[in-house]
């Protein structure tokens, strides 16, 4: 009879961790119904599903799903609680999670040295625990692949747009500078203006005093003859 009840347990846990492959194994013998029921409510919130089992038991049916946990590992030590998340959680989300409680600043007094981490099975291969944790998670392998396909592609786009762009900003720099100032030509005209108004005043000065020297030369010497008038000398004075 005890062999049908066994079979029984081993298909419900076989039928339970059907295609799960990432699991964090822990001990909470220590914890009292109060801690136990508060860390299965906080789990369950967070998708992340908690179950003891059995360490005969859960050997053999984890052994016929792939599970590679030896039998002499520190996993099967006293009694084995296991952790596992909903289907497409990876081991980093479900770690991640349980640490979350254990050190939050309200629950960790409620599991300190309750709750003993074992480790944690990451693809059906154990692993430590703090190697789980810092595991990424499904979307930071996916961003982190991108960003390693893409990395090279814009290097290149930025190889080909940068001197471009470079001549663009330095054309739009030189069309918006102010046009030079085209400078003036000196104002000749009113340069010459001013040395004919110059020129003209001391025609009319010397004009004016020439009748008088040529009164006096003839005086001196009167077989010069000169003309008594200089029809040539009649210049107007400008106003």
């Amino acid at each position: 009879m005890s062999k049908v009840i066994k079979q029984l347990q081993m298909d419900a846990i076989r039928q339970t961790f059907d295609g799960v492959r990432d699991l964090v194994v822990l001990s909470i013998q220590n914890l009292d119904c109060h801690a136990d029921y508060t860390l299965r409510a906080l789990l369950r919130k967070k998708n992340v599903k908690m179950m003891v089992l059995k360490n005969s038991l859960a050997r053999r049916v984890f052994s016929d799903l792939g599970i590679q946990v030896p039998a002499e590992s520190a996993y099967w030590a006293g009694p084995t609680t296991f952790l596992w998340g909903a289907p497409g959680t990876s081991i980093a989300e479900v770690s991640r999670a349980l640490e979350s409680e254990l050190k939050g600043p309200k629950t960790a007094p409620l599991y300190k040295d309750k709750v003993v981490v074992k480790g944690a099975v990451a693809e059906g291969t154990p692993v430590t625990f703090d190697h789980a944790v810092k595991m990424p998670t499904r979307q930071e392998a996916i961003a982190t692949i991108l960003q390693t396909i893409l990395s090279p592609g814009s290097s290149i786009a930025g190889c080909l747009t940068g001197p471009a762009s470079q001549l663009a900003s330095q054309i739009k720099t030189i069309s918006e500078k102010a046009p030079a100032e085209v400078p003036q030509r000196p104002r000749l005209l009113r340069r010459r203006r001013v040395d004919e108004i110059t020129d003209i005043r001391a025609i009319t000065q010397a004009a004016a005093v020439l009748p008088a020297a040529l009164h006096h030369e003839r005086k001196r010497l009167p077989w010069l003859n000169f003309p008594r008038t200089s029809p040539g000398l009649a210049i107007r004075s400008p106003r």
